[in-house]
Formats: structure tokens, sequence, C-alpha cells
């Protein structure tokens, strides 16, 4: 009785380990997720800047939180790309907004991005033509948030 109890107790914290181990977080992983890059073919205006913005560190690229306080190009957008089911997205609780970011922000480091900018800035949105045009809601990435994920290079960066 005792080796059972003692056997699926081991069996117990193996799969624990296993189950935790296995899952990655957004954080550690390569993953581009549903993501999809939209490069950026046009005019390199002075974009908006900010004289301080809230930046999320964590991820493959840094994610400014608005616009970022330094002169940057835009290199392209990371869009929703889900499949759809019956003309319908994937459910949008199988991701949490966290996890989607870091899928972006992985998606734009595999195109030579320095950062993200998570911005509803309008005249961002009138430059790229973000909300313009058929299927703009099934192109915006993060469920809680109705700007855009735009991938961004240092202005001056050599």
């Amino acid at each position: 009785m005792i080796k059972m109890k003692t056997l699926y107790r081991t069996c117990g914290l193996v799969m624990l380990a296993v189950g935790l181990l296995g899952c990655a977080t957004p954080h550690t992983t390569t993953s581009t997720g549903y993501t999809a890059f939209l490069a950026y073919e046009g005019k390199q205006s002075s974009w908006p800047q900010a004289a301080s913005t809230l930046t999320e560190a964590d991820f493959a690229v840094p994610a400014y939180l608005g616009l970022p306080p330094r002169a940057y190009r835009v290199i392209g957008l990371i869009v929703n790309d889900e499949p759809e089911i019956s003309g319908k997205g994937l459910p949008s609780w199988l991701w949490t907004d966290e996890t989607r970011l870091a899928n972006a922000c992985n998606q734009a480091k595999a195109h030579g991005a320095d950062a993200v900018l998570v911005t509803d800035d309008p005249s961002i949105l009138r430059a790229l033509g973000a909300h313009e045009g058929p299927g703009v809601k099934s192109s915006r990435l993060l469920t809680n948030f109705d700007g855009v994920i735009v991938a961004i290079r240092w202005a001056d960066r050599r």
C-alpha cells in the first residue's frame, strides 16, 4: 500500500514537472504564432515621437506601449493571421494578449526590427492605412486593443 502511494506521488510529480517544463512562456519561445508581417514601403516622414513611454522589455525586441522618445523608421505591420473556421476567427481566449504580443515581437525580430510600437496614434494609422478596407477587424492582433503593432528600426541604426 505504501509503495503504491509513493508510486502515485512520484508519477504525479513527474507529470507536473513535465507539464511545467513543456509550457514555454512567451518570453522564452521563438514562436510567431498566428502572426504575419506586412512590409511597409513608402515615405519615411518624421514619424511621431513622445517625451516618454512605457516599454515591455521582456520580449525578443522591446515593445513600446505608445510612441518612443527617439527617431525611427517603419518597416512593417504585424497582423493577425489566424485561420478562419466557418467565417470566424479562433476564440480570443485561446491566447492572452501577452502571448500575442510576444509572438508579434518574435515576428518583428525575424524581419530585422529593433522594436515594435503598440499604438493607436492617428497619424500612424492614417499613413499606414491600417483602419481602411475589408478585413480590418480580422487583422487586429490584440483582443483588448484597437490599435496596431508596428515593426520599427531606429533611424540612427548603422
